[in-house]
């Protein structure tokens, strides 16, 4: 649970461009952007308490994360 700040990883080997999606759990966009890496720091910012759904999509496929907050 992030009562914070967590750190998210994910499987990007070749450090390429990966679009980063965070939505709520009923799927609306509450933030998308374009990076480059494996991981980000994610601060809990004005995110309300609740369950979000974070996904990674690269040449590698998608990753999803469910990130809960508090």
């Amino acid at each position: 649970p992030i009562t914070d700040k967590t750190y998210i990883y994910w499987n990007n080997p070749s450090n390429e461009e990966v679009q980063v999606d965070l939505n709520d759990i009923n799927g609306r966009s509450l933030s998308r952007f374009t990076m480059c890496g494996a991981g980000m720091l994610l601060p809990k910012g004005d995110l309300a308490p609740g369950i979000y759904l974070l996904s990674v999509q690269g040449s590698f496929g998608i990753s999803q994360q469910k990130l809960i907050v508090r």
